[in-house]
């Protein structure tokens, strides 16, 4: 029987073909099938140029740099924080003084501060001090400027607070009939921990002192009723609590 001749022709003979036109081999007794080529556009070829790729390996190299970097600086840290082991400073009062007269009231302060670290100094940012009262009512303020210390050193600093015509009320506790008075006094501070040139570390310090007694010298109620007279705390403290 005679094949019938394919509909689809090629050739000078067959139909004219675009130049978008291709063709796909097929297996014999299927058609011939054509396609599109599609188009490729600048705007969708994804260009790289070298400077492109420099840039993206300089800051990969960048970031490993710095990951590096931080790393070996928090284990040299940890290194020498281990070694040199940084202490807290302690502190206590060492003496008290309070002046009352029918004007003002004066509270001062002689702090001890202690270096324990035998390879560091301590340098202190200055220092918030607060006086709080027998129920634990702030009633004076003050701020003591910063300073340093070396190994192993004593640093006495002063810590001066106004507090009123009447001192002995603002303090007024049970004791403050029977010729003394009880307070205590909070500290707030920052330390930093250095070994020659080479700054460790930097800590908060919070400090409390309490209780601490004063004794009047003298009958601190004259004959029209007001009080006045010296109040000294008669021996140090014991070590504030950090």
């Amino acid at each position: 029987m005679a094949m019938s001749s394919s509909p689809y022709k090629s050739g000078s003979t067959g139909y004219a073909y675009s130049n978008s036109l291709h063709r796909a081999t097929s297996s014999p007794g299927y058609p011939v099938l054509f396609y599109n080529n599609p188009s490729i556009s600048a705007a969708t070829t994804a260009t790289v140029t070298p400077s492109s790729v420099a840039q993206t390996a300089f800051v990969c190299r960048l970031f490993t740099a710095a990951a590096i970097s931080l790393f070996l600086c928090s284990l040299i840290g940890l290194f020498l924080f281990l070694i040199l082991h940084p202490k807290f400073p302690t502190l206590r009062v060492d003496s008290a003084e309070l002046e009352l007269n029918s004007s003002s009231t004066h509270l001062s302060l002689t702090i001890l501060f202690v270096n324990p670290n035998s390879k560091m100094t301590l340098s202190y940012s200055p220092i918030d001090a607060f006086i709080f009262n027998g129920s634990g009512h702030d009633v004076a303020s003050t701020r003591v400027p910063p300073f340093s210390q070396s190994k192993h050193e004593l640093t006495r600093v002063t810590a001066q607070f106004l507090l009123g015509q009447d001192g002995t009320f603002m303090l007024h506790n049970s004791d403050s009939n029977n010729g003394s008075v009880q307070f205590g006094i909070k500290l707030f501070t920052s330390v930093k921990f250095s070994s020659g040139v080479l700054r460790v570390g930097h800590r908060d310090l919070d400090s409390v002192c309490y209780p601490l007694k004063l004794v009047f010298l003298d009958d601190h109620n004259n004959n029209n009723g007001t009080r006045n007279g010296t109040a000294i705390m008669l021996n140090p403290s014991d070590w504030c609590a950090v």
